[in-house]
């Protein structure tokens, strides 16, 4: 084509006012929470409530979504027994960008696999605050439970969050929960410009709930330590997620903080309302039962976590 008859190049249109319009993934300028576990049991609870509010936007960084997730809540896949999790952490943060990281991830009953409970709890944990800490996340909030305190003869009969951790070292469920703490800690301490929320919930109860406590309480018989009957506190669901959208409100929120109801209720009335039996033993006997029940899969959990709610906090 000779030279006269080339045609001049279209020029890109401009908008009127010729500004550069940028574009904003979190949606209209809202501040965002990313919510590890968010389609479990008290994760999803949380996130329809949170998501209500429509101030917030919310994605949830879990295998799948919920049933009942909002529509304008967002999923991410997020296995954290997966090798180099820490990495899929990391640049799901740095394309989300949230103000707020809530970890909610983790098993919250016993199970037989206890290298898996491990990487989930204790790992996971590590590498979510790790890669958080890469990410540059300014405010983290970190499920916990009263559990940590460990089921000790000494406790007193109220808990404040100065007690010290004494899981039994082996009731390997209670201890991957003590482990997770610590991770929190040694973030907290690399990064002192975060601020770092851990909530140690007392255990949820509802109907709808399933876990080892529930199985336990409503079950036939119930093994009981003769002489022994710890006081009790159940937290209802709606005050557990309460609780976390009060600590999303405090911007400032910051250390451990006891999530429990008022009032104690020993386990011999517990089960007096469940209508469930108790069958005491010795305590050395009890535990052997118990263990024997849960290495033939007969019971719903192993003796030392079974045991380990004798604690209230305060």
């Amino acid at each position: 084509m000779s030279e006269p008859e080339k045609k001049a190049a279209p020029r890109p249109r401009r908008r009127a006012a010729g500004k550069v319009v940028g574009f904003t993934p979190s949606g209209g300028g809202r501040p965002k929470v990313a919510v590890t576990g968010g389609s479990g049991y008290l994760g999803a609870r949380f996130v329809r409530a949170l998501a209500a509010r429509g101030t917030w936007d919310v994605v949830v960084l879990d295998l799948a979504p919920a049933a009942n997730t909002p529509s304008e809540v967002r999923h991410r896949f997020l296995d954290l027994n997966l090798p180099h999790s820490d990495g899929t952490v990391y640049r799901i943060l740095k394309e989300e960008r949230p103000d707020v990281l809530v970890h909610l991830a983790g098993l919250r009953s016993p199970i037989r696999d206890a290298v898996y409970a491990h990487e989930l709890n204790s790992i996971g944990t590590l590498n979510v605050f790790g890669a958080a800490g890469e990410a540059g996340i300014k405010r983290l909030i970190h499920y916990s439970t009263t559990m940590v305190y460990g089921a000790r003869g000494d406790n007193p009969a109220f808990l404040t969050e100065d007690h010290p951790m004494r899981a039994d070292v082996s009731d390997h469920f209670v201890r991957d929960s003590v482990e997770a703490e610590r991770h929190c800690r040694d973030f907290a301490r690399r990064h002192p410009d975060s601020k770092v929320a851990v909530l140690r919930f007392a255990p949820l109860l509802a109907p709808e709930r399933r876990d080892y406590r529930i199985r336990y309480l409503e079950g036939p018989v119930a093994l009981t330590m003769l002489g022994y009957d710890p006081l009790l506190q159940w937290l209802h669901p709606d005050d557990a997620s309460d609780a976390l959208l009060r600590t999303i409100d405090t911007p400032s929120a910051h250390g451990v903080f006891n999530v429990a109801p008022d009032g104690v209720l020993p386990l011999s009335s517990t089960l007096l309302l469940f209508g469930t039996a108790s069958f005491p033993l010795p305590h050395g006997l009890a535990y052997a039962a118990a263990e024997a029940a849960w290495i033939a899969g007969l019971a719903t959990a192993p003796s030392r976590s079974g045991w380990s709610r004798a604690c209230s906090p305060g």
